[in-house]
């Protein structure tokens, strides 16, 4: 991936907004859980992913950080997804990203990642998602 520049004086809404738009907003497509706090946060996620699975539905969990290998970070059905899932999504995003001139400027690595899980859950038709 390509490195972009953002300000890091702005950590509010506005580009994960913005790029959510330029894309859709996937995320309008699925009911989310989102798990907070400073401990436990991807142990809780896998207990309800799980939990979510075992009742039939098709769910997909976004966490961090990754393991072995970034593709982890979005998982569908319990399952990392695919090269060519991930390549796909990449090539959705990167045309909609621009360079930083904004106030709000490019969006960040983390900012990236999520909107790659929201679009990626949108495209599998997922019941449910967890970020």
């Amino acid at each position: 991936m390509p490195t972009f520049r953002y300000d890091t004086e702005s950590f509010d809404l506005r580009r994960m907004e913005a790029l959510a738009a330029s894309l859709g907003n996937p995320h309008d497509r699925y009911p989310a859980v989102h798990i907070a706090g400073t401990k436990g946060k991807g142990c809780t996620c896998l207990m309800l992913e799980a939990l979510l699975r075992a009742e039939g539905l098709k769910v997909g969990t976004y966490t961090s950080p990754h393991i072995e290998h970034l593709r982890e970070r979005i998982r569908i059905g319990g399952k990392s997804i695919s090269e060519e899932s991930f390549m796909r999504t990449v090539n959705s995003i990167l045309p909609l990203i621009e360079p930083a001139d904004g106030e709000s400027g490019s969006p960040t690595f983390f900012e990236l990642l999520t909107a790659m899980a929201m679009l990626c859950f949108a495209r599998s038709n997922v019941d449910i998602s967890i970020f």
